[in-house]
């Protein structure tokens, strides 16, 4: 019998594009197909136009999300879920104490880790299992909760981490008067550096600050009085108070990174009944901050909840006032209890992507 053979050929800009719209679990395994698909996903422009598809296809479809589940006496857990279904545990680089770990912030498919001191970092990739450790930084951390914030400068093509430090001034009776300071890794110097805060933080009454996040490459966090942001690319901070006192029982979210705004949860009274409603956080003139309602969550009124997380795609994670946490997506107006959450747990929106830096180890 006579063999025919077939041109499987096809052109090498066309399998680019094709495979940059293929999940990082796939192309991983693809990598040791050929030379050629090998040579092409690890290329910088491929791994850039992977990582631009994966947040086109998020518009339209719900981001993964990295959980933390938190135990004050075994290790925290970690656990990859998309679409908020399956989930996968993640084993963490060998850097870092298990039991003692901190999640300061996913950016572009990386991962910023940390210890309970904040002097041992790492970033790391959970799709590709590629970490890097960063040089340790010149201060030790403070004995007072601070935060940590990770973020891409796209017009230097540079990752910075950026430490926010509280020391202590004086203790009395009344209050407890503290300092700010700051410093900030880059990853092009591969070295950090100091930041110098507002002066209006210099002396202040000790308070918490919220978890930072990465909004248009720019760190913000809140504390009671306002907004402290970091642009990533001048490296300088803003303080923006909040336009008028609101009383701190109302506010049923911490920052929210929503559809590109920073935004709030607050409650409301309608018709005797608690609301729910989202509103995004605006500057006015470059220097204060102005509230704009988006919508209500429709939620069950008779429950009391309070917003942990925005995934995209009007979905949010919820957690009721029994401890339960659910997903409630605000265009169907539907919530899916998350049971196999058992402990107390953060939420993070995460985009899987090929992303590496120089200086990278590898998993086994």
């Amino acid at each position: 019998m006579a063999t025919t053979t077939s041109n499987c050929y096809m052109p090498e800009d066309i399998m680019f594009n094709l495979l940059s719209w293929l999940p990082v679990k796939s192309l991983v395994r693809f990598k040791s197909v050929c030379k050629l698909w090998l040579s092409i996903t690890s290329h910088p422009k491929f791994i850039e136009t992977h990582l631009t598809n994966s947040k086109k296809r998020e518009a339209e479809i719900p981001s993964s999300a990295l959980v933390v589940e938190k135990d004050v006496i075994k290790p925290s857990k970690f656990y990859l879920v998309e679409s908020s279904k399956d989930r996968v545990m993640l084993q963490l680089p060998p850097q870092l104490d298990h039991h003692m770990i901190l999640f300061v912030n996913s950016c572009n498919g990386l991962v910023c880790l940390a210890n309970s001191d904040c002097n041992v970092l790492c970033l790391w990739n959970p799709s590709t299992k590629w970490y890097k450790k960063i040089p340790a930084p010149n201060k030790r951390f403070s004995c007072y909760p601070s935060s940590m914030g990770f973020g891409f400068d796209s017009t230097s093509n540079d990752y910075k981490i950026l430490r926010i430090l509280i020391y202590p001034n004086a203790v009395d009776n009344d209050s407890c008067m503290c300092t700010l300071e700051a410093d900030m890794y880059s990853s092009n110097a591969d070295s950090w550096k100091e930041i110098q805060p507002p002066k209006k933080l210099q002396n202040f009454s000790c308070c918490k600050f919220s978890r930072v996040h990465t909004i248009n490459e720019v760190l913000y966090l809140h504390y009671i009085d306002g907004l402290l942001s970091f642009d990533l690319h001048n490296e300088v901070f803003e303080l923006y108070p909040f336009p008028y006192s609101l009383p701190y029982t109302r506010r049923k979210s911490c920052l929210l990174d929503f559809e590109g705004s920073a935004a709030m949860v607050f409650s409301e009274s309608v018709r005797d009944e608690s609301v729910l409603s989202l509103w995004t956080l605006d500057y006015v003139c470059g220097e204060v901050l102005s509230r704009t309602k988006k919508f209500n969550l429709e939620l069950d009124c008779k429950m009391h909840y309070r917003v942990i997380s925005y995934l995209g795609v009007g979905q949010f994670v919820v957690k009721d006032d029994s401890g339960v946490y659910s997903v409630y997506d605000n265009k169907k107006k539907e919530r899916r209890n998350l049971a196999w959450v058992m402990e107390d747990a953060s939420f993070f929106k995460y985009t899987g992507s090929l992303v590496s830096l120089q200086g990278s180890g590898q998993q086994e």
